[in-house]
């Protein structure tokens, strides 16, 4: 936790906070070990307090935890001057609304009062509204506090007060959810029939309050809610629809909606990829980018979008400048273990077009062996309808590209069983019906004169299924049967003496 706080906080506070380095060398006395720290971290990250403590000349690992802990103490103490006062950004809002009730604890009724109306003006300007409740509750003390001439001004407080109460009250009911559904989806990438149920009482619940409640996080919460249930039941034009929707909204408040402009984009260019409209698609893909910071967590969510839009299109290219840019990025590291997990996955597929292309493997690529690789994934290996299914599906395709014909058999007859197990009543319908696709050409000898009639058969299936989220189909299953059948040709003899 140590080294992850000081790679997310060091660089945010050298660059929000004017002349950081001398007001921490101030509160820090100019203690050396820890302004070395802090100027380390301005320009690197690390992964671990070892390859942290080793980078620094002279600082041993002891001695890091020790400094860097204290580093950490006078960091708190310097975020309130990243805010600027009297400015319309959330954190500057929430900085007020937070200091009148501390000067009210002072006794500061006046101040408290000027810094609350402040305030509670810019939140209902921008439709925050738990953020205009603190403030109006900060008014409402004041007034009942001094009494006498601001019985009037309570009472009209207190009426504001009952309104913005219940619009919390949603929101904050809207944010729950939200809350649930991130902590769900951070461990499984597809979602079984029951939980697609409960999206959809969800949307419904909260679609009542849509327009009617003045709050722009509430429509937030139910925007990002009623996608994932639309796109998570393949009604892609649904929740295209549903993303132009919230892009209306959101345009009318383009002031003080950045982030969830650039977010919308990145789901309408979801559907793209799923509806087949690639340009259309990089085109929101260029527009999310744009509106999101470099380095976000939002910022990366629309960079794996955009590999996924690439990689449907078969756009080599396009796909490793996206991966490249992603996993090169210096905040990489501060990523989650699931978030970095999933690079590494989907990273796999692209290595498998990039050889099966001919092209050169560039020299950051992680190398992928088919022995290791399953081996190496940790986060999503009781996703087994989701992610894991698609990993195994690499895991295929990496052993034939090493010329492993005899493992490559025993690999797919092996995954028959999970199969059977995982898949068959499933929410993933098209990669039950891949795995039974590899089972035959397996058992075939991949020899096409045997299989072929039978396959073609099972193209058709496949080409009248609904496509799954592609976060389990990183390849669309169509190209990973091509992929199969150019790849992994043993010869008869070698299928016939293994069987006999």
């Amino acid at each position: 936790m140590l080294v992850k706080s000081l790679n997310e906080i060091v660089p945010l506070i050298g660059e929000k906070v004017p002349e950081a380095r001398k007001i921490l060398s101030f509160l820090c006395k100019g203690k050396l070990e820890i302004m070395a720290i802090f100027d380390h971290f301005q320009e690197h990250v690390h992964p671990s307090v070892e390859t942290a403590a080793d980078a620094i000349p002279g600082m041993g690992l002891t001695s890091f935890k020790k400094y860097g802990a204290n580093l950490l103490v006078y960091l708190r103490q310097m975020v309130p001057m990243m805010v600027q006062p009297d400015d319309d950004s959330f954190e500057s809002i929430a900085y007020d609304a937070a200091m009148s009730k501390v000067l009210h604890g002072f006794r500061c009724q006046h101040t408290a009062r000027l810094v609350a109306e402040s305030a509670y003006n810019r939140a209902i300007a921008q439709e925050q509204t738990v953020l205009a409740l603190d403030a109006v509750k900060n008014l409402m003390r004041g007034a009942a506090t001094l009494g006498g001439a601001r019985k009037k001004e309570f009472q009209e407080y207190y009426e504001i007060n009952k309104e913005l109460t219940e619009f919390a009250r949603v929101q904050h009911l809207s944010f729950d959810l939200v809350l649930e559904n991130i902590s769900y989806k951070s461990h499984k990438k597809v979602v079984d029939k029951e939980r697609l149920e409960y999206l959809r009482e969800v949307e419904a619940t909260l679609r009542p309050y849509v327009g009617n409640v003045k709050s722009i996080p509430f429509h937030g919460h139910y925007y990002s809610l009623a996608f994932d249930y639309y796109f998570t039941s393949g009604l892609y034009q649904d929740a295209y629809d549903n993303a132009t929707e919230a892009m209306e909204y959101y345009l009318e408040r383009a002031l003080y909606a950045a982030e969830l402009i650039g977010l919308t984009q990145a789901r309408l260019c979801y559907c793209c990829a799923m509806l087949g409209q690639y340009e259309k698609g990089d085109y929101h893909l260029q527009q999310s980018l744009k509106y999101g910071e470099s380095g976000t967590i939002n910022w990366f969510s629309s960079l794996e979008i955009g590999y996924y839009l690439y990689m449907r299109e078969r756009n080599i290219d396009k796909s490793l400048e996206v991966y490249t840019k992603a996993t090169r990025h210096k905040k990489f590291i501060n990523l989650s273990d699931s978030m970095r997990e999933t690079w590494y996955i989907i990273g796999a597929f692209l290595y498998i077009r990039l050889v099966t292309a001919g092209k050169e493997i560039p020299k950051h690529f992680p190398s992928y062996k088919s022995i290791k690789f399953q081996n190496e994934i940790s986060r999503y290996q009781f996703d087994k309808s989701g992610l894991n299914a698609a990993a195994l599906l690499a895991a295929i395709l990496l052993t034939a590209l090493e010329g492993q014909s005899d493992k490559i058999v025993e690999r797919i007859e092996a995954l028959e069983k999970y199969r059977e197990r995982y898949l068959l009543e499933g929410h993933t319908p098209r990669t039950a019906h891949l795995l039974k696709m590899y089972l035959l050409m397996a058992r075939s000898g991949f020899q096409y004169r045997i299989y072929g009639e039978k396959l073609a058969e099972y193209k058709a299936e496949l080409a009248e299924m609904i496509p799954e989220s592609f976060e389990l189909e990183v390849i669309p299953g169509e190209q990973m049967i091509e992929l199969m059948e150019s790849i992994n040709r043993p010869s008869a003899e070698k299928y016939q003496a293994r069987t006999a």
